[in-house]
């Protein structure tokens, strides 16, 4: 299927949605975008893009690009898997092991590794890392049938190709210890929904880790127009700190950790507003607004404190 054709699909497909958060149908319209538009939410502030596509349409969208260029083009852009990067991860996985594990009621160490499942996980380099730096019992799930075939035979993971929910049909619920959607929640037509079905996954006490554009940010709400997570139809919701909470709360879990990290846009926009040359100086004011929830990416870490 050409490009072309699979803009027409989406076009064709596209529908006006409830908040999937609270399922208002009340919104106000934000800014208008190629094909659809951002608004928020009248009675809970989540923003996200109405109309949307169907099911279908999402997944030709995500399954329609040569898989051979697109493996090749994305593994040069992240990069290859190398020693200085498992050595990042492996400072990463202990941060999400010391807090699953400290004040946690419902942990007791049995001996048995840390299972670790990973939604959107791309190309698997999270996972690879937890398996051999860490020994974690390791899974993907990843729409990608090109990413989902580079982990499988490149990497050795376990991996299944599909969504979570689809996914939830083969795994044995109440059984993992770690959740990571890492920038994939986004991606998601019914984030809560997914949230719930991780929920049915993990243990009690089971920490969801979640990694998304934040819509409360600097940016989100001032630059929508210029934002670079702004991306139809690959991200179709912005939770900021408190939408992200109540999802979380909703769904029967309690937060752990809140902060922000600032991607390339956000030095900008610090020099910018500022006016700050030094880029050492710029650095160190990203790493003091980060706690406050305020730079690009929002990340949230959450117990499983009730079966959703």
């Amino acid at each position: 299927m050409t490009q072309l054709s699979i803009k027409d699909e989406l076009i064709d497909s596209l529908s006006l949605v409830r908040c999937d958060l609270c399922g208002s149908n009340h919104y106000t319209h934000l800014l208008a975008d190629e094909i659809s538009n951002i608004v928020r939410c009248n009675e809970c502030d989540l923003i996200f893009y109405n109309p949307q596509p169907s099911e279908a349409a999402l997944q030709s969208y995500y399954t329609s690009q040569s898989e051979d260029s697109y493996t090749t083009s994305m593994v040069d852009w992240y990069g290859q898997l190398t020693k200085e990067r498992m050595e990042e991860d492996r400072g990463h996985l202990s941060l999400l092991e010391n807090v699953y594990q400290q004040n946690n009621p419902y942990y007791h160490n049995d001996g048995k590794p840390i299972r670790f499942l990973e939604v959107g996980p791309g190309f698997g380099y999270m996972l690879y890392s937890a398996k051999q730096l860490k020994e974690w019992d390791v899974i993907g799930v990843e729409l990608g049938k090109a990413q989902t075939d580079f982990a499988r035979n490149s990497l050795n993971l376990n991996y299944i190709n599909g969504d979570l929910e689809e996914a939830t049909k083969s795994l044995e619920m109440n059984s993992f210890d770690i959740i990571l959607m890492g920038h994939s929640l986004e991606h998601n037509l019914h984030p809560k929904r997914t949230v719930q079905f991780a929920n049915r996954l993990l243990k009690l006490g089971g920490l969801l880790v979640i990694y998304v554009p934040n819509g409360g940010g600097f940016l989100g709400r001032h630059k929508l127009d210029k934002w670079e997570w702004r991306h139809f139809p690959g991200h179709l919701y912005y939770f900021s700190k408190q939408t992200l909470q109540m999802l979380l709360k909703d769904t029967g879990f309690q937060t752990e950790r809140i902060n922000s990290t600032a991607c390339s846009s956000d030095y900008d926009y610090i020099k910018t507003e500022f006016c700050i040359d030094s880029d050492e100086v710029v650095m160190q004011i990203a790493s003091l607004l980060g706690p406050l929830a305020v730079l690009g990416s929002l990340n949230i870490m959450a117990r499983k404190i009730t079966e959703s």
